[in-house]
């Protein structure tokens, strides 16, 4: 059995409406590149100077990996939950002073109701021994400054995870075709 991805279930039920077909492709695009570039620093890779809109958010993010100096465990990896058949791709899970976190890169400034969604179905995930400590949110800056970083309690977590399983089985039931008439 083939399993959903985390953003495929959560991207049911998100509402993007308020933003226009255009701006809403550009940001797309932004954070695409955006997260290649960050990734690629993640990895220890040497980035190409960018020019134009993603320049700003990846000079923050580098910011943050020369303060923090993070033990990089792993960059982008696929992540499964068996017991409820879903998998994911946080985009960092990293070590500092012996605590383990797992984080997402969002270049979004204002946070949004989904993250939580999504850092709380990676955290649930079949991780050897879960050694997650905490949950982040990266939130690069769009001009180069300091990034900011949200980070989520573990009731806030579950929390989360409760309304993620809901939404796997709505996510479910209406692609099983179960609800069509006979």
């Amino acid at each position: 059995m083939d399993y959903p991805s985390v953003t495929q279930i959560i991207n049911e039920f998100a509402d993007y409406s308020m933003v226009s077909t255009m701006n809403f492709n550009l940001s797309i695009s932004r954070g695409n590149v955006v997260h290649k570039h960050c990734l690629a620093i993640a990895r220890g890779l040497t980035v190409p100077e960018l020019n134009g809109e993603a320049q700003g958010y990846v000079q923050s993010f580098q910011k943050w990996i020369d303060y923090v100096k993070p033990e990089i465990i792993a960059v982008e990896p696929e992540v499964k939950n068996d017991k409820f058949g879903y998998i994911g791709h946080p985009d960092l899970i990293y070590k500092k002073n012996e605590q383990v976190y797992l984080m997402d890169i969002k270049t979004g400034q204002t946070p949004c109701w989904t993250w939580i969604i999504q850092l709380a179905a990676y955290y649930y995930c079949d991780l050897p021994n879960n050694p997650i400590s905490a949950v982040e949110i990266l939130s690069p800056h769009p001009f180069g400054d300091i990034p900011r970083v949200f980070r989520y309690s573990r009731d806030s977590i579950n929390k989360a995870y409760s309304i993620f399983i809901n939404m796997l089985n709505v996510y479910r039931y209406k692609n099983s075709k179960e609800w069509m008439p006979r």
